[in-house]
């Protein structure tokens, strides 16, 4: 016995779910921008006040295991600074790394510095940053 899909009704096998799904979306459809595309000026400020967004690099040694490191760190930054961040940018690498920074400036060497560094001195950092 073989069993075949039942047709939804008034259209082909499981249009109706794919109209659950677009509307779930937004109606947009996979690849479709939701809204005007942002420029650099709108990267380079911060909801129109003025304030100049920060860009923060972490390097981290992917073979050693440094990943949740570099996720919670990040995900610290994330939660304490919102959109007055342009980027986080997490860059897998190799030999002990775990560099952090913030726009061209090394905030945190692990070779440098030793260790991990302290969320609480990057976000002074990222803070003195903004002030500027």
């Amino acid at each position: 016995m073989r069993l075949v899909p039942r047709r939804a009704s008034g259209g082909r096998p499981g249009a109706a779910h794919r109209r659950d799904h677009q509307a779930a979306r937004g109606g947009h459809r996979v690849g479709q921008s939701r809204g005007r595309a942002l420029t650099a000026r709108d990267r380079g400020t911060v909801a129109g006040r003025g304030v100049t967004a920060v860009r923060v690099r972490i390097t981290y040694c992917a073979e050693c295991g440094y990943e949740d490191a570099a996720a919670d760190l990040a995900r610290a930054l994330m939660i304490e600074f919102r959109e007055k961040l342009s980027a986080i940018e997490l860059v897998p690498f190799v030999d002990g790394t775990f560099d952090v920074r913030i726009g061209d400036d090394l905030v945190h060497s692990m070779l440098r510095d030793g260790g991990f560094p302290n969320p609480d001195l990057v976000k002074a950092a990222i803070t003195s940053r903004l002030r500027v």
